[in-house]
């Protein structure tokens, strides 16, 4: 954390759990503030993410169609799917592709890391706030 950004820096007093789910936690963190007030965080724990971008040969992306319980329709995505534990990003990345779309990619390579949800915390709860995983973005190019 840079030194002129600790005017901004909320550190948790106290935490409990709200729900603990088979995928998702719901946490509750009181944190004292800047200005030496206190306040009432509530976020979602997840395990983290990734999703891929597959690029056919011919520059094509590939989508996939999957069905969203949450919001009950279909949509059209990139592949994607969550980190088990002790997986690294891009095991999950090439058992995702493989699972969701029947293809291995020929090349590998990381786009970014995403925060698209700044509300939920993509991480094990132990895991000290610069360890933290979010949703990382990997680029697959598929052989032809």
């Amino acid at each position: 954390m840079k030194k002129k950004d600790a005017h901004l820096i909320e550190t948790k007093i106290a935490s409990e759990d709200i729900f603990r789910g088979k995928l998702l936690h719901v946490k509750r963190d009181t944190v004292r503030l800047p200005d030496d007030g206190t306040a009432t965080r509530e976020y979602i724990v997840h395990p983290g993410a990734v999703m891929i971008v597959p690029r056919l040969p011919d520059g094509t992306l590939l989508f996939e169609r999957q069905y969203r319980y949450p919001l009950d329709r279909i949509f059209i995505e990139f592949p994607a799917g969550k980190i088990d534990p002790d997986e690294t990003p891009e095991a999950t990345a090439r058992r995702e592709l493989l699972e969701e779309t029947g293809y291995e990619a020929a090349r590998w390579s990381y786009l970014a890391t995403l925060h698209p949800l700044i509300t939920a915390n993509s991480s094990k709860p132990s895991a000290p706030r610069s360890t933290k995983r979010s949703i990382g973005s990997i680029a697959a190019r598929l052989p032809t």
